[in-house]
């Protein structure tokens, strides 16, 4: 059965197979979830209802998800997780996000991760910097500078820094 209302403004070998799926243009992209987005790039998949991948390349997003671009970024777990854009970022908890930066996951619900190779693994916490963890202890905030040092929150509720220059 074909879908229904679909668009594919442009690019060549999309795939877009859900009702009011949309494809704008690239190349190899697939729109196969109901109402899913892709706005260009290559080799991206919005693959459920109501996800969207602006741009980018080798982008997942899942129910409700958003990718704003980037490569290899994976929303496509976690229910109306973001990711801004960057490289092989993963935001897969519920309603959590990833505003950019490399490396970095979100798999805690309602969590935030932003910088290089952060994990905000707890529910309701916040990793941003370089190596921030949250170890996965819900409502905490870990910020780490840029040195090589890894900064991981031990118990539920903590906020922790390392600022090698001080506060």
């Amino acid at each position: 059965e074909l879908a229904d209302h679909v668009t594919v403004s442009g690019g060549e070998r999309h795939t877009v197979s859900a009702d009011r799926a949309t494809v704008g243009g690239g190349f190899t992209n697939t729109a196969s979830g109901k109402h899913a987005t892709v706005g260009g790039g290559s080799t991206n998949e919005a693959s459920d209802t109501n996800a969207t991948i602006s741009g980018g390349s080798n982008n997942a997003s899942g129910f409700g998800c958003t990718v704003g671009g980037g490569q290899q970024n994976d929303a496509s777990s976690g229910v109306n997780a973001t990711i801004g854009r960057g490289q092989q970022n993963t935001s897969s908890g519920g309603s959590s996000t990833v505003a950019g930066g490399n490396q970095n996951v979100a798999s805690g619900t309602n969590s935030f991760a932003v910088g290089n190779i952060c994990t905000a693994d707890g529910d309701y916490s916040v990793a941003m910097g370089r190596k921030a963890k949250t170890g996965g202890n819900n409502g905490t905030f870990v910020f780490s500078d840029g040195t090589d040092t890894e900064t991981t929150a031990d118990v539920v509720n903590q906020v922790r820094f390392q600022a090698g220059g001080g506060f």
